[in-house]
């Protein structure tokens, strides 16, 4: 077969810079038949054969390098369907070799500092699968265009993100969106420049205006002092609900070891000289240029500058613990292993690590150890015929585990255990939010000191359930103030509303006007909206991917603290109501006080070890939960207890409590330390003239604007601000399911103490306890078994919901027959069921509506809480109470026997009846949900030897 294409005669000028640089020049001047390179995209394998009968040819397997085949250098692949198709793209092997050792894993964040042209980005996104981000950079705006087009094409954009900017000073977080600061008013869709879904479709003008700034800067470079310019985002990139501010903030360094990059890639810009394609144009360019754009000292001088400065800019946005691989296709130490070890020098947070794929590579070491370099003679990854892709020479090193000195490793320390802490101290902060749910306990207190009927006691619990209704101001709050205000508020209103009940049950103060008590219990009920918003908020974004069982170890301890305070008040004062309401006023405002020291948001968990972990923990936690739940059950079935009996049970219970501390302690003593970072001295920031300036800089949208910004209402399981959540029919489904459940159920627990006597119960403590301790296990196994089941089927977590409706209506029934028992069969019941629907409800609405404006969503959802409590206990049960009722001496009136709530059980029976219809159809409607919850589960699962491979 005759050669296509001759050997470029090299000048002399040309062989002295390959001779200074200990290059061999056959390298060039060979004629050779190094053989292309392409990558099937996953999931294509099966379709080889189809492939190789489209271009003709016999695609050769690349044994070090999965994924990729290589094919004859004549072979052209251009036109074939294939490739059209974007089922296979051309990329070379050593290129793919610097992507493969950034060893990306599904959730990663990755940012590309020199994207262009392409294909390693897309590299890259293939790898990444259905979660993480991947961030492209590149300061010419015409090449990144070009990648653009290639994403596009191979329908690799969802989670990708392009900026024109100068990667020597860009400085935006990933798009980690649990992270970001949040804004009130994009909450609610008011502000005109939110990201919708990216469309190229503009007005006429807003086109021809565009296409005007593309003529006065296609071939432009941007500058360091020009702002970033976003020139494409996908669905799923971060991008889509976000407003500007949120989008282009920036991090400080001390951001970036929390909430920066896991991976870098810093293919820096270079002389090129190791593509031996590229030198063969200068054949017919003329050797003068390559003599400009090669062999000058002055452009390469530039170039070195430039490239250092990348490389600490790469790293610097790089969080503890992630990996940046380097990479040029020049051929000159200069470019190369001079920057690394000048690099190296600067930074003592910073090393090289053994790249251990490489063993079986054909590839030979750099002059520095661990770097790689391919050339064409020795890894036959460079073509020498025109028109061939780009096969470059390419030297690759790992920057890896960005570990820091003494100092930075032992913040890292802490951060992980900081989030354990945190969780730890809010299950503290929902057990004392139990003290909602001990109004039975005191309520006949109230009733006999305020001469009350029992419709009036009824409107007390309403007014306590109506300060839930004020919930919505936690809820804006929470995405405009930090955790710990949010707790202070909540425990200095607990203080008042429940101090304030105290003086009067306690005969300190006369009894107060009614309206007065109204607004004090009211002012208690709502301090709970405060410390929920608080910990459920920080503890979901958090913890994004183990949604149910937070939500359920949550819900679990606000179940078990009305046992708490109810079996404490029972062991130390007899149930007195004086000792126990002035427990209620303290005890939550010391802890939530502690609280908010501890609880923060923390990055959440990307890595399939991480999230094992997490499984792990929660699983001990559980187990830890569950410890204290039998307990308090063997403490409530046991009877009557001495004195010194009681004050043991008493320490136990503490000592049970603060248990879950051990966890966090634990994750700090077993973490192993690296003896050669204690001893390294800290050393100045990187980008020290540069830091202020790129925290500091404004950010512009020059090249999307408003006119990518097409106004779509986003689909179910995606971020809805408030305004887009009402609109849809779903959120109504589950608003009045949710009534359905936690009415009936709160009617139930405020009228207990009345529906024990009417049964002729003289002490109705153990059935609130019973309520509380068996909702608790309700709680735990519904978030336990609604994940297991998603991660296993992909079962909809609403169908949870529609179990627990028709359990409670079986529960009402038994209790409206009022057999013997029957008040113990239908507390245990409706625990439970109560217990389920508070716990699937949360992530349920999460994963419908999204995390941004969680806070405000939880908060409306809870209205239910006040309306439910008004419509059930105060309307229902008080009018039908004191129809059956008879006036007693003195004022109020009582009713004695199975006919008193007989009515109010049935009706709620059948309430439950309808939300269970509404459930299952909620179910049906969002199963599709869920099967990507399922698959990105699945994903994540099988990723999981990632974690063997991560040195720390």
């Amino acid at each position: 077969m005759e050669e296509q294409s001759k050997s470029p005669l090299l000048p002399e000028a040309f062989l002295s810079f390959l001779e200074e640089n200990g290059i061999d020049p056959s390298i060039y001047t060979a004629s050779d038949s190094t053989p292309r390179y392409l990558r099937l995209k996953p999931r294509s394998e099966g379709e080889l054969e189809e492939i190789e009968a489209e271009i003709k040819c016999k695609l050769e397997k690349v044994n070090w390098l999965p994924g990729f085949y290589s094919l004859p250098p004549d072979v052209l692949i251009a036109n074939s369907k294939s490739y059209l198709d974007g089922k296979i793209y051309g990329i070379d092997a050593a290129s793919g070799a610097a992507v493969s050792v950034l060893k990306i894993s599904p959730g990663d964040h990755v940012l590309d500092l020199c994207a262009a042209p392409g294909a390693k980005l897309c590299m890259m996104l293939d790898l990444l699968g259905d979660s993480g981000s991947v961030t492209g950079v590149d300061v010419a705006r015409h090449r990144l265009a070009a990648c653009r087009t290639m994403l596009q094409k191979y329908s690799l954009g969802d989670r990708c993100r392009l900026f024109v900017a100068d990667g020597s000073a860009f400085s935006l977080a990933p798009m980690r969106v649990d992270s970001l600061s949040r804004s009130c008013e994009s909450a609610f869709g008011k502000n005109d420049e939110i990201f919708r879904e990216w469309t190229s479709r503009r007005p006429w003008k807003e086109r021809k205006r565009a296409a005007k700034a593309r003529e006065a800067k296609s071939l432009q470079l941007v500058s360091s002092s020009e702002n970033p310019e976003l020139i494409f985002y996908g669905r799923h990139s971060g991008v889509v609900g976000l407003s500007k501010n949120e989008l282009y903030k920036t991090m400080s360094d001390l951001e970036v070891s929390s909430f920066g990059y896991d991976k870098v890639l810093v293919d820096a810009e270079c002389t090129h000289d190791g593509s031996v394609k590229h030198i063969q144009k200068f054949e017919n360019w003329g050797w003068k240029t390559l003599q400009r754009r090669v062999l000058d000292a002055e452009r390469t001088d530039s170039l070195t500058v430039l490239q250092l400065k990348l490389l600490r800019n790469g790293f610097r946005l790089l969080k503890v613990g992630g990996l940046l691989v380097y990479s040029t296709c020049s051929l000159t130490v200069a470019q190369n292993e001079d920057i690394v070890e000048q690099f190296l020098k600067e930074n003592a947070s910073a090393e090289l690590q053994e790249i251990d794929e490489a063993k079986e590579w054909p590839c030979k070491s750099g002059r520095i150890p661990k770097t790689l370099r391919f050339d064409p003679l020795t890894s036959q990854t460079s073509g020498l015929f025109v028109a061939r892709p780009l096969t470059e020479y390419r030297l690759a090193c790992i920057i890896a585990d960005k570990r820091g000195v003494h100092c930075d490793a032992e913040r890292s320390e802490h951060r992980g255990a900081g989030k354990w802490v945190g969780l730890v101290v809010a299950l503290w902060v929902q057990a004392v939010c139990g003290n909602n749910y001990t109004f039975a306990n005191y309520s006949d207190a109230l009733k006999s000191l305020m001469a009350l009927t029992q419709l009036q006691l009824n409107n007390l619990s309403v007014a306590k359930d109506v300060g839930k209704a004020f919930g919505l101001v936690s809820g804006f709050a929470s995405d405009c103030l930090p955790t710990s205000v949010l707790l202070i508020i909540g425990s200095l209103e607990g203080l008042i509303g429940y101090g304030a009940q105290w003086l009067v049950v306690s005969q300190r103060i006369r009894p107060l006007p009614y309206w007065q008590m109204s607004i004090f219990l009211c002012l208690g009920g709502n301090s709970t909206t405060w410390m929920n918003t608080a910990v459920l908020v920080t503890c979901m974004r958090n913890f994004p991917k183990n949604r149910g069982p937070v939500s359920g170890i949550l819900k679990a301890y606000l179940g078990l603290g009305t046992a708490i305070f109810t079996d404490i008040s029972t062991a130390l004062f007899s149930s007195d109501p004086s000792s126990l309401l002035f427990i209620l006023a303290v005890v939550p405002a010391v802890v939530c006080l502690i609280a908010a020291l501890f609880l923060h948001e923390a990055p959440a968990a990307s890595k399939a070890s991480e999230f094992q972990q997490e499984t792990r923990y929660f699983h001990i936690f559980n187990g830890m939960a569950t410890a204290l739940a039998v307990y308090l059950l063997a403490f409530d079935i046991t009877g009557s207890h001495g004195q010194l009996l009681s004050v043991v049970f008493a320490v136990g219970l503490l000592i049970l409590l603060a248990t879950p501390l051990g966890l966090p302690l634990y994750s700090i003593l077993s973490k192993p330390r690296s003896g050669s970072d204690i001893e390294q001295p800290m050393k100045v920031p990187l980008l020290v003239n540069q830091s202020k300036k790129s925290n500091t800089t404004s950010t512009t949208t020059t090249g999307v604007e408003l006119q990518y910004l097409e106004r779509k209402r986003p689909s179910i399981g995606e971020d809805h601000t408030i305004v887009e959540m009402i609109q849809t029919f779903d959120f109504w489904i589950l608003f009045v399911s949710f009534l359905c459940g936690v009415g009936t159920g709160l009617c139930v627990m405020n009228n207990m103490g009345q529906m024990g006597i009417a049964l002729g119960y003289s002490d109705v403590s153990i059935f609130v306890s019973l309520t509380s301790i068996l909702g608790f296990f309700g709680r735990i196994a519904s978030g336990l078994l609604s994940e297991y089941f998603i991660w296993k089927f992909g079962t909809p977590r609403p169908l949870w919901n529609a179990a627990s409706q028709a359990i409670m209506a079986i529960g009402y029934i038994i209790m409206a027959f009022a057999l013997p028992g029957s008040l113990y069969i239908g507390s245990i019941l409706v625990g439970i069921c109560y217990g389920v629907r508070l716990t699937i409800t949360v992530p349920v609405a999460s994963e419908l509506f999204g995390l941004k404006y969680y806070g405000i969503l939880y908060n409306i959802l809870i209205l239910n809480l006040p309306l439910g409590s008004f419509l059930f206990s105060g309307l229902l049960a008080g009018y039908l109470y004191d129809a059956e009722a008879t006036a007693v001496a003195g004022g109020g009136n009582t009713c004695v026997g199975a006919h008193c709530y007989c009515l109010v059980f049935v009706i709620m029976a059948v309430t439950c009846v309808l939300g269970l219809g509404l459930d299952v159809l909620l179910g049906i409607r969002t199963r599709n949900v869920y099967v990507r919850i399922h698959e990105s589960k699945r994903s994540v699962a099988a990723s999981a030897p990632d974690s063997s491979s991560e040195k720390c």
